[in-house]
């Protein structure tokens, strides 16, 4: 039986939820697989408090209610929503008839209309709430563009293209908002895992990413072939990826959450990677000035 709305806690109130056709123990399951995704399993319940107060509540009940085929949710995700992605489609195409294409193709995909084991499937469950529900969908709509964009012109650069380069480039608002949640934890545990590498591995990702050299400058200073450098980059990289992934389980990250922080943007980490890439010697260029 549903609890009455004056028993309901705040945030279910305030996030419309059952307005929308979300009953509380439905609200509560949302929130509860979004908790596990983005905080410590021995977070406290001031620690999630905090986090949901966070969420765009309103928007996360709407977008997750359409996901599930709510009549008049979707009605009203419609009325916020269509006349501004077709906008923001036309400002991405520059052509009237393809915004409405692309605008009214990502909204059949965002209603679901595909099944998979009998359940509907709609993109709106990927939504959090961390960010704004407008921002997400235009980067949605972005990528999209992108996408075909580039089916129909296989042989051209992406970078030849300003602003749609700019759109794949930059982190959309939600994105941003799901990293910083586990920045907290990330930025730590990969500081341990290139603590714990060996120093050969650590002058080899110096020497590439820090440094910028190519596999075949870099196989020239360490006097080795440039296909042995790539796998032991291969090799490297796979290590650190191991070790950070340990490391956030031991600081008590959930295997979801894990795999969450794994995928996080690295432009959004606050991480001294030369301080901790740091190596006794870097060897010195060659005569030949490789």
């Amino acid at each position: 039986m549903r609890r009455r709305s004056s028993q309901s806690p705040a945030w279910y109130s305030e996030s419309q939820a059952e307005r929308f056709g979300l009953a509380l123990a439905d609200a509560e399951q949302i929130l509860t697989s979004i908790e596990q995704r983005h905080l410590p399993s021995r977070a406290g319940a001031a620690e999630r408090a905090a986090f949901r107060h966070k969420l765009r509540l309103e928007e996360l009940m709407l977008a997750r209610a359409c996901a599930q085929g709510n009549a008049a949710a979707w009605e009203e995700f419609w009325e916020r929503y269509h006349a501004r992605l077709r906008q923001a489609a036309r400002a991405l195409t520059r052509e009237t008839a393809r915004a409405e294409e692309l605008a009214d193709s990502l909204l059949g995909d965002l209603y679901g209309l595909h099944t998979r084991g009998g359940e509907r499937v709609s993109k709106l469950d990927s939504y959090m709430g961390l960010g704004s529900l407008e921002g997400w969908l235009c980067a949605l709509l972005a990528q999209a563009h992108v996408d075909q964009w580039r089916r129909e012109r296989r042989q051209v650069s992406l970078e030849t293209c300003d602003h749609l380069h700019a759109l794949v480039s930059q982190p959309n608002q939600e994105a941003q908002a799901a990293e910083a949640a586990a920045r907290g934890v990330l930025e730590p545990a990969l500081a341990q895992a290139l603590a714990q590498a060996d120093a050969s591995a650590r002058l080899l990702l110096c020497l590439y990413f820090l440094d910028g050299r190519n596999l075949a400058q870099i196989g020239a200073l360490l006097r080795v072939h440039e296909s042995t450098v790539s796998r032991r980059l291969d090799r490297a990289l796979a290590n650190l990826r191991r070790l950070t992934r340990r490391e956030l389980l031991r600081r008590g990250l959930r295997p979801a959450a894990t795999e969450e922080a794994m995928r996080a943007d690295p432009r959004w980490l606050r991480l001294d990677l030369r301080r901790s890439l740091a190596v006794a010697a870097v060897p010195k260029e060659s005569p030949h000035g490789v």
